[in-house]
């Protein structure tokens, strides 16, 4: 209901391409102490802009996750550009069971096209679960009202050439900030800060989960 209740905001941001709902609340794993996380997929070469806009924004509206304040608060620590969908490079070397599981379970809410493009650009998740279908997922997309996609196509033009001009030191600071917070230094960190990726990840714990997964699976073999 909350991520509903800001829809309308986040659909007329600019240069946001598509949007889903990830972790927790997507996979059904929610407790009393969850935030609500997202991925965002930006246009190519505005995908810090983006995220100022999106801290600003939220901050004002005092959803934004803190430090302090964690709790049903809007979390956004995964950007990627629409000319950078394929996550290969993110697996784990040999196998990644969670982050192929992390994939199919995404809860799009904005843009089918890209989320379809998303999907597609990861062929590599039908070897996990060769049955998976969008279908399931497709059900949370709200379609998109003519006037909004009119509001958001004019916010684009007007804001193109300072966006462009800014990106380069917007990125800059962002990915100085990302990397002088010490969690992303700690060995179970995989966060990566680059042009055309933000993924915040202080605590991984794939190696783990994949670890109990397969014993599980061998105690289960007869």
């Amino acid at each position: 209901q909350k991520v509903y209740k800001y829809y309308w905001l986040l659909s007329i941001l600019p240069f946001i391409r598509q949007i889903s709902v990830i972790n927790s609340l997507s996979i059904g794993n929610v407790n009393s102490e969850s935030d609500i996380d997202f991925l965002v997929i930006t246009n190519s070469g505005f995908l810090y802009f983006v995220r100022s806009v999106i801290i600003g924004v939220f901050k004002i509206l005092g959803v934004y996750k803190t430090r302090e304040k964690i709790n049903e608060q809007f979390c956004f620590g995964f950007y990627t550009t629409s000319d950078n969908l394929d996550f290969t490079k993110l697996l784990l070397p040999q196998e990644d069971p969670y982050f192929a599981f992390w994939l199919a379970s995404l809860a799009p809410i904005y843009s089918q096209k890209n989320y379809l493009n998303l999907m597609q650009a990861n062929g590599w998740l039908k070897d996990y679960f060769p049955n998976f279908t969008t279908d399931d997922q497709l059900r949370f997309i709200k379609k998109e009202n003519q006037l909004v996609r009119l509001v958001k196509t004019i916010k684009e033009i007007i804001c193109f050439v300072p966006a462009w001009i800014i990106e380069p030191v917007l990125r800059k600071i962002h990915i100085r900030h990302t990397f002088a917070l010490p969690e992303n230094h700690w060995p179970s960190a995989s966060t990566v800060a680059t042009k055309k990726m933000l993924k915040l990840h202080a605590l991984d714990p794939r190696k783990e989960i994949r670890e109990e997964f397969y014993k599980t699976l061998s105690a289960l073999e007869f």
